[in-house]
């Protein structure tokens, strides 16, 4: 499937039905992305219109958004399609983005280029001498309809993740130079900043991870093999995972990594 994706022009993406919150979220990444300098300059607090003054976007130079567009924004993020382990090698391998949401466009440079300011809010908000308070509020108000087995993760760590995503596919366009690629698509590294994406079938969250590894100049061994039990499939990329890596017992840290 991965060849699939390596070879393709782009990638058209269904986020689902349109519903009631798309329109505010189209808004509020229009307005964040085009003032996205501004914002992470700010003390705007994100995700709570009560928290910052008009007066406060207006002398930031970004634009009021309101408690509507907020929450149309994490109902978007919140979306199904994002917390999916298949998607990121989709997204990572393919030569573009058409992202789509009911009948709507969703322009997928501001989802990215918005997703990653999100990724840098642990560098943002302390700074607003917030961040116990600020992350406690946020956890309470977004959760997602359904945790697909993972019902102690709070719907901050699927954001986050679903965000890490954005994150992931930005640097393997940019190659950001402080951080080679190839580190940065490392099983352990694959491994700790995907954790909180799902899969339907437990073997996937090793299997998806296949193609990446050879984005990072080390191409996996590993056969899919779904006759193969869950258990034993783990062991086996494990296994390869501490052949691969500079620091092999690290890996072993990874079975506590999943619902710190």
């Amino acid at each position: 499937m991965h060849e699939i994706y390596r070879h393709a022009s782009y990638l058209v993406v269904w986020l689902g039905k349109e519903d009631r919150y798309v329109e505010k979220a189209i808004s509020a990444l229009s307005k964040l992305s085009t003032n996205m300098d501004n914002f992470m300059k700010s003390r705007i607090v994100s995700w709570d219109s009560e928290e910052t003054s008009q007066v406060e976007y207006l002398s930031s130079g970004v634009p009021w958004i309101c408690q509507d567009e907020w929450d149309g924004l994490a109902a978007l993020f919140l979306r199904q399609w994002f917390r999916r382990i298949w998607i990121v090698q989709e997204i990572v391998l393919s030569g573009g983005v058409f992202m789509y949401c009911g009948e709507r466009p969703i322009e997928w440079t501001q989802v990215k280029q918005t997703a990653e300011a999100f990724v840098l809010e642990t560098v943002r908000v302390p700074r607003l001498g917030r961040y116990s308070e600020y992350y406690d509020a946020f956890t309470q108000r977004y959760r997602p309809a359904k945790n697909y087995g993972y019902p102690e993760i709070h719907s901050i760590r699927f954001l986050k993740e679903n965000f890490a995503l954005m994150k992931l596919y930005t640097q393997q366009n940019r190659h950001e130079k402080y951080m080679e690629i190839s580190t940065y698509f490392s099983s352990y590294n694959l491994m700790i900043r995907l954790s909180g994406f799902c899969a339907t079938n437990p073997r996937d969250l090793c299997y998806a991870l296949l193609p990446l590894r050879t984005v990072s100049y080390h191409k996996s061994t590993l056969v899919p093999n779904y006759t193969s039990l869950v258990e034993q499939v783990y062991m086996d990329f494990t296994k390869e995972m501490m052949a691969t890596e500079e620091k092999p017992l690290q890996v072993l840290s990874l079975g506590l990594a999943r619902f710190d």
